[in-house]
C-alpha cells in the first residue's frame, strides 16, 4: 500500500521510485482514483445523512399516527442509492490497493 498523500504531494518522485523497481508508473491513475473515491464518500455521506433525517421524521410522524408509507419509500430509495455507491466505492477501493 503506498502513501497517497505524498504521491499527491511527490508524484514524480513515485514514479521514479517505481521506475527504479520495474513496476509500472501509476502515480497519475492512484491520483485520479483516490479523488473518485473521495468524490464516493462524500455521495455515501450525503444520502446517509438524508436518510437519518428521514426516519427522523418517521418517528416524528408516527407518534403523530400520521401515514409515514410516502417517506418510507424515499428512505428505502436512499438505502438502494447508499448500497449502490457502497459497491461502486468497494470497486474503486480494490483498484486503488491492488
Amino acid at each position: 500500500m503506498h502513501d497517497i498523500e505524498y504521491i499527491k504531494k511527490n508524484p514524480e518522485d513515485f514514479d521514479k521510485m517505481m521506475r527504479y523497481r520495474n513496476a509500472p508508473i501509476c502515480s497519475q491513475q492512484i491520483i485520479k482514483l483516490d479523488t473518485i473515491k473521495r468524490k464516493h464518500i462524500q455521495v455515501i455521506q450525503n444520502l446517509q445523512q438524508d436518510r437519518n433525517n428521514f426516519s427522523k421524521i418517521i418517528g416524528q410522524e408516527k407518534k403523530l399516527k400520521h401515514d409515514t408509507k410516502p417517506i418510507e419509500s424515499k428512505v428505502n430509495l436512499l438505502k438502494e442509492k447508499i448500497i449502490s455507491e457502497e459497491k461502486e466505492l468497494l470497486q474503486i477501493n480494490n483498484k486503488l490497493y491492488d
